[in-house]
């Protein structure tokens, strides 16, 4: 964790990050600046674990305080104490209204949503609100993970659990 908090402290004293596509000059244009911030332009970025590549693009997202989040599948890729702790994480964005923010103006600060797609049971019992999006048949609510089926969750490719 301390090597994934050195990437994203490095890479956000380089704010005036490289365009650079891969190192093969094709330079990316018309992007805003926090497009530029999701591009992997530290060597030590590159060199971390997957599982580390994942936890550091969600500190990175999480360092900007966005309002609305949308995460796909962002627990699928770590072991179950690692997934408690990121589950934390993003609980607390939300619960705080925020990262890094006075505690004294809380109630002023607009609240957070974290939208994320879950890859198991577990996942869905983690959510304070469950969509399904069906296509055409359109979104329905879930009251909880309980009213799935195991047909419902096969259907969804959702590991049972």
């Amino acid at each position: 964790m301390h090597q994934t908090i050195a990437v994203v402290r490095d890479e956000m004293a380089e704010m005036s990050l490289s365009t650079d596509v891969g190192g093969k000059g094709k330079k990316l244009t018309n992007l805003p600046k926090a497009a530029h911030f999701f591009q992997p332009t530290n060597w030590r970025a590159s060199s971390l674990p997957y599982n580390e590549r994942a936890k550091m693009c969600l500190a990175r997202a999480l360092i900007m305080n966005p309002e609305v989040l949308l995460l796909q599948r962002p627990l699928s890729h770590f072991n179950d104490n690692v997934r408690d702790a990121v589950m934390a994480v993003i609980t607390e964005h939300c619960r705080q209204r925020g990262f890094g923010m006075p505690h004294e103006d809380w109630e002023y600060r607009r609240p957070r949503t974290v939208v994320f797609t879950a890859a198991t049971y577990n996942e869905l019992t983690l959510a304070d609100c469950i969509w399904e999006v069906r296509g055409a048949q359109g979104v329905r609510q879930i009251p909880s993970a309980a009213h799935f089926t195991i047909d419902d969750l096969k259907r969804l490719d959702i590991k049972p659990p």
